[in-house]
């Protein structure tokens, strides 16, 4: 479905923050789709524009609707709320261990790459009571664009915003510092700079202090299908809870403690146990594969024979050359959904939005 977008620069308002003799802040705009069906999907972009003539540090970014968090980006990104799915990812700045010396700072540097490292020594980790940030700013004149999925959920309540919260790597606003990186890990002192340059290294108290607050807002609309929630609801009898839409089957998904209720306009009930929304939903565009967590090896064997009977897809889960006795991955198809439903039932297993574990 061909999906319109618009480009919307909103509230490009400056929230909070020092004043400063620069002219111009970052520009920050949201390009979402115009209108979606209930539950149909599309992709919205978040755009960061550096257009202040210094390099930016994002702390941290975050796309949000009425129903929590969609993504968040920078080291103090954060998800809230109810939205399946969201995820923070680090950018722009990084922690580094450290210790106060005086009035100045100290990093643990050096050695082998972070992934390679089992521990540093225990004095050095001892003493790295504290965190510095390493920047990685966005330079002037960048454009940065990041990508989000958008399920049109009610619970958005038909818009999006951005936050962005970001200092600017100056010298004369941020008390920066660097620090020459030692072969083997110890530490090092980090020498207040003049100039921006090379590897930098902030307080993340100081900061705090110096960030300023960005927001962009964006609308659109949720087309209702005919048969609708409360109708749904009406015919269930489930009168609140949880809920999501399946719009390839046109049936409402409704949540009622321990079970889900999957309405159509049809009338017809189909009950399966746990919570349901998270693969119905995915399941409108592919298999899904999920987690199955028996309660011991013993039960795994129930569950391994079950699922063979069952000609339903079961493979033991495995991670870096160790294969689990008690977790699986199933793969199911929409067909399959009857059939894996009754296995979980009489094995004593429910959905959720992790996977299946015991009732």
């Amino acid at each position: 479905m061909l999906v319109e977008m618009r480009h919307l620069l909103l509230i490009l308002a400056l929230i909070e923050g020092p004043s400063t003799a620069f002219a111009s802040d970052p520009e920050l705009a949201i390009a979402a789709p115009k209108r979606l069906p209930a539950w149909g999907t599309g992709a919205v972009k978040v755009v960061v524009r550096n257009t202040t003539g210094r390099p930016i540090v994002p702390l941290a970014l975050d796309l949000a609707s009425d129903a929590g968090t969609l993504r968040a980006w920078g080291v103090h990104g954060s998800c809230r709320g109810d939205v399946h799915g969201c995820s923070i990812e680090l950018r722009w700045a990084v922690d580094v261990p450290a210790r106060k010396r005086g009035a100045g700072w100290e990093l643990l540097l050096g050695g082998p790459p972070a992934q390679q490292r089992v521990e540093p020594p225990d004095s050095l980790s001892q003493d790295a009571t504290e965190r510095m940030l390493r920047l990685e700013p966005i330079a002037a004149g960048e454009t940065v664009e990041l990508e989000v999925p958008l399920v049109a959920m009610y619970q958005h309540g038909g818009k999006l915003a951005a936050t962005l919260r970001y200092v600017i790597a100056d010298p004369k606003m941020l008390p920066l510092c660097s620090a020459a990186r030692p072969v083997t890990m110890s530490f090092v002192p980090c020498r207040r700079v003049t100039v921006a340059s090379g590897d930098l290294y902030v307080d993340p108290a100081a900061a705090a202090k110096a960030q300023r607050t960005l927001e962009a807002r964006v609308t659109f609309t949720v087309d209702h299908p005919a048969f609708d929630v409360a109708d749904a609801r009406a015919i269930s009898a489930i009168a609140a809870g949880p809920y999501a839409y399946d719009h390839e089957s046109r049936r409402w998904i409704l949540v009622d403690g321990e079970r889900t209720v999957v309405v159509g306009a049809d009338r017809k009930l189909q009950e399966l146990p746990g919570d349901w929304r998270v693969p119905l939903v995915e399941l409108a565009t592919a298999p899904v594969t999920t987690y199955w967590n028996a309660v011991s090896a013993d039960d795994a064997r129930r569950v391994a024979a079950r699922m063979k009977a069952d000609h339903l897809d079961l493979q033991a889960f495995a991670f870096k050359g160790h294969t689990s006795d008690d977790r699986f991955l199933v793969t199911f198809r929409p067909g399959e959904v009857p059939k894996l439903a009754k296995a979980m039932r009489a094995l004593g297993y429910r959905m959720t939005d992790s996977g299946i574990v015991p009732r």
